[in-house]
């Protein structure tokens, strides 16, 4: 069932697209106690996974990548069972799973050659930076965050790279169509300091 979430949403990212989907964060209740942990809606309908500090990459291809939170038999004392990279591949059906401090290391070269990327736009504080920080780390065209199909308005959530190597953001009307066309997404930087 899951497997076949993702297979659809594949088809969907266009030829070079890919998609970053992390689930909820925990929410402290106070110093020591955390609220009862609840995954983001999304993440959990493509992977099945109710685990915190994960996060989900799925390509074009149909390649699905999981980070997760590595095994710790003292922390499992203290916060629950965790399935960890190395069964993940088995119990989920993905095709690799990584631990989720290795996330910033891995996702540049997962990024690299990709046409767009496609993840949640102001919806997890910080993601949007650490997206751009991602992608200006390796060669790529742009990044798209979704936005509705029925929206003709200005779609914040698309990056170019430009010849100098400096990333600028474009605001461009977009009308929900994210595809990889020439077009002012790929126009050369008229940045002052080209």
């Amino acid at each position: 069932m899951y497997a076949a979430r993702r297979a659809a949403l594949a088809a969907q990212l266009g030829g070079k697209g890919i998609a970053i989907v992390p689930t909820a964060p925990e929410q402290m209740r106070n110093r020591d106690s955390d609220f009862p942990y609840r995954y983001d809606s999304y993440f959990h309908y493509l992977s099945g996974f109710a685990e915190p500090s994960a996060w989900l990459v799925i390509t074009s291809d149909g390649r699905t990548t999981l980070f997760c939170q590595p095994k710790d038999i003292e922390r499992e004392i203290w916060d629950g069972y965790r399935l960890g990279p190395a069964d993940a591949p088995a119990r989920l059906g993905v095709d690799a799973a990584f631990s989720v401090t290795d996330l910033d290391a891995q996702m540049p070269s997962l990024l690299d050659g990709r046409e767009a990327v496609w993840y949640p736009f102001g919806i997890h504080k910080g993601l949007e930076s650490r997206v751009e920080g991602w992608w200006t780390s390796c060669a790529g065209a742009r990044v798209s965050a979704p936005c509705a199909p029925s929206s003709n308005a200005t779609c914040a959530g698309r990056w170019t790279k430009c010849a100098c190597s400096r990333t600028r953001r474009n605001r461009t009307p977009c009308a929900g169509q994210h595809r990889s066309v020439p077009g002012p997404m790929c126009a050369p930087c008229s940045c002052a300091h080209a």
